[in-house]
């Protein structure tokens, strides 16, 4: 047999067995992988001289294929070094794709891709293609060589914008829309091990990146223990989404909001997180005390916005660190001693308030670039530090790629002890003081650590799942009742039990597409976050743009933010003054987070515990244009009306909100039954009006829900 063909209810597809190449993948009125030359896999070697190589099915001899059930069993061979089985099955809508490399070598499989696929590149912009990509939040990526973060190979010292599972890229799966459907990619892989999944453009090709990083030994076998699923569908990005969500539920051990009683009771009350520095003005300014330092200078301002949103708050502190700002691991005491920290935090708390903490990863600091006094390099030297950080391959040590505007320093690898006990150590003192929230891992976005190759540490020699056991394991051994951590970007999928409120600055996803709340589609009844420092921050400031992304979050189901600058105003974005951005409208940016707040507090079932689903088709004919700076200006166009859907026992909730100061009126198709609630108040009185007109003008700055039985 040349050729493999196969055929299921959805699709057809074709393998070169002596080429070694997918040369035909059918669906949805397209052949995906015509002419496709990639190899069908390529497995990634490190010789024990540190020689690296990748040998491909276009190196190896073909050897044979034996059909067993609904599945095919493909033999090749390297030279007498590596036997490769590559599995395609298929069942009624899908084909589903493992592989197992026989390693008769001494050297390292560091990472083996599988199956191999490209197809034409039709991402020009037009948005009549995209990908749908699990890049902080979700994106839909239209315009491959305009990604702000354009596609880099993983490789030692690797860095947060990477492709990579699980760290800014969350979950296992992404989809190639086209037409009036796409294709879904998904890893279904229960024991969440280290993935790139990404895709590039070359030669007029976008080629899909699924690279599993092996978690081996030297000298050792790889064999894949889940299914890599191919599925042709018809719909759009959420649907894709739903694939990937039935198989989440159907293996997760996380529990639903609702069932876990190890939630705090700040969690139920979706306080508005008020994010602000007590040095500096942005993270790479002077770091003299701010306009909210002493601490009891912040009273007077969390009584001010307290009232204008009537919203209960999360005081959450940046560069509040009594050692230098984003200079991990060291954090404690707090800036301007412990004593003053924690008669604050009782007064917040006696105030009916809460308070988080910024911290900034497990990392090694030598050197802060914020306060030049603070210096790491004879504890470094002393305690033989060295030994505790992510090496290359080659076992040599470099300096960390994260936040070098603030620090100079290396990547803690997640197996240190040392690591471990500094950890313990401060959180415990931030909790002794009053904390009830640590973003413990900004800069580890997602919540995993970063490449470690050392022979020394007793983990395995390639990056792989011991780093998510071992972050979990840091997580469990520092968790406290009623006390939660985060970290920057949302937790991706293996880390979500651990983090279950983080810093979801989904503007992230706007550098590389359009962001849509795909987490929040897959994740929302298990966890919610909040709307982030929205440091980064792609949005040109534009009247009403705040207004905006305030809209998106809440819709997405996360809790709201504000970032306060030294004037005591909303700013822009967390940074926005280094670089004399100009101020949101204050009055209407308050108006809108007292209306969201509230809708969030009635309609807890929907808003904080409810499964997303695709909202109504509605008609909106008024717009905002904005404008997103990548590596070049795009505007976006977005309505004025905003709309999501939530269902929660046999319920569904379709909830719209005009984020701008005028009144619009939309269409939305009428079905029997629906009920219309005009605001928070009504909705929790249950004082609904049945649904007489398609049409409803939604008032400035407000929220309607339509509500009806599934």
């Amino acid at each position: 047999m040349e050729v493999l063909r196969i055929k299921n209810g959805n699709g057809a597809m074709e393998i070169n067995l002596a080429q070694g190449v997918l040369v035909s993948l059918q669906g949805n009125g397209r052949d995906l992988c015509a002419g496709n030359t990639y190899p069908l896999f390529v497995v990634a070697m490190i010789a024990e001289d540190y020689e690296k190589s990748r040998i491909s099915s276009l190196d190896c001899q073909f050897e044979g294929v034996e059909e067993k059930d609904e599945e095919y069993i493909l033999t090749y061979t390297y030279l007498d070094k590596i036997v490769i089985t590559a599995v395609v099955a298929y069942d009624t809508d899908s084909f589903r794709f493992r592989i197992q490399v026989k390693n008769n070598t001494k050297d390292l499989i560091e990472w083996v891709e599988y199956p191999g696929i490209s197809f034409e590149d039709d991402l020009d912009g037009s948005k009549k293609s995209n990908i749908l990509w699990m890049f902080n939040e979700g994106a839909l990526v239209s315009y491959c060589k305009d990604k702000m973060w354009p596609y880099e190979e993983p490789e030692y010292p690797s860095w947060g914008t990477l492709g990579i599972f699980p760290n800014m890229v969350q979950s296992q799966f992404m989809a190639y829309l086209y037409g009036n459907g796409g294709l879904y990619v998904g890893c279904h892989d229960k024991n969440h091990g280290v993935k790139q999944i990404d895709f590039y453009h070359k030669d007029e090709r976008i080629k899909l990146q699924l690279r599993f990083y092996s978690g081996a030994y030297y000298g050792q076998d790889f064999s894949m223990n889940f299914d890599v699923v191919f599925r042709f569908f018809n719909g759009e990005w959420q649907d894709a989404c739903e694939i990937y969500r039935a198989w989440y539920e159907s293996v997760t051990t996380v529990k639903k909001l609702e069932e876990n009683l190890d939630l705090p009771v700040w969690y139920q009350e979706s306080p508005l997180v008020v994010a602000l520095p007590i040095r500096g003005a942005h993270d790479t300014a002077e770091m003299a005390p701010s306009r909210y330092y002493p601490y009891d200078n912040l009273l007077k301002e969390v009584e001010r916005i307290s009232a204008k949103t009537n919203s209960k708050l999360l005081v959450l502190l940046m560069q509040w660190e009594g050692t230098a700002p984003w200079a991990p691991p060291y954090v404690w005491p707090p800036y301007g001693g412990e004593d003053a920290f924690k008669e604050f935090a009782d007064k917040l708390h006696t105030m009916g308030h809460y308070l988080g903490l910024y911290c900034s990863g497990f990392a090694w600091t030598q050197q802060s670039k914020l306060i030049k006094e603070y210096n790491k390099e004879k504890e470094f030297e002393e305690r033989n530090l060295q030994a505790e950080m992510c090496v290359s391959p080659e076992q040599t040590l470099a300096y960390s790629r994260i936040c070098t505007p603030q620090r100079v320093g290396y990547d803690f690898c997640p197996t240190s002890k040392v690591l471990k006990e500094i950890i313990q150590s401060e959180v415990a003192n931030m909790f002794a003081a009053g904390v009830d929230y640590i973003q413990l891992l900004d800069q580890n976005h997602g919540g995993n650590s970063y490449f470690c190759y050392s022979k020394s540490h007793g983990h395995p020699h390639a990056p792989g799942a011991w780093q998510v056991d071992a972050m979990n394991g840091i997580l469990e051994d520092i968790h406290q009742d009623k006390r939660l951590f985060g970290c920057e970007s949302a937790a991706a999928e293996p880390f979500i039990k651990n983090l279950l409120f983080s810093d979801n600055r989904w503007t992230y996803a706007e550098m590389v597409g359009d962001a849509v709340p795909a987490y929040a589609y897959i994740y929302h009844s298990r966890v919610n976050n909040f709307m982030g420092n929205q440091s980064c921050c792609p949005f040109q400031y534009t009247e009403g743009d705040y207004r905006y992304r305030i809209t998106y979050s809440f819709l997405a189901g996360d809790m709201l933010t504000v970032v306060l600058d030294n004037d005591g105003d909303v700013m822009h974005y967390w940074g926005a003054a280094r670089k004399n951005v100009g101020k949101p409208d204050q009055e209407s940016v308050f108006l809108l987070l007292n209306e969201c707040n509230a809708w969030r507090n009635a309609a807890k079932e929907y808003l904080l515990y409810g499964d997303m689903v695709k909202p109504k088709q509605y008609d909106c004919d008024e717009f905002c244009e904005f404008t997103i700076v990548r590596r070049q200006a795009f505007p976006k166009k977005v309505p004025k009306v905003m709309a999501n859907a939530f269902v929660y026992k046999g319920k569904r909730a379709d909830v719209f909100v005009n984020h701008t100061t005028a009144p619009v009126t939309i269409t939305i198709p009428k079905n029997a039954g629906e009920r219309l609630y005009v605001s928070a108040f009504a909705f929790a009185q249950g004082e609904a009006t049945m649904r007489q007109e398609e049409q409803i003008t939604v008032a400035p700055l407000s929220v309607v829900v339509v509500e009806s039985d599934k």
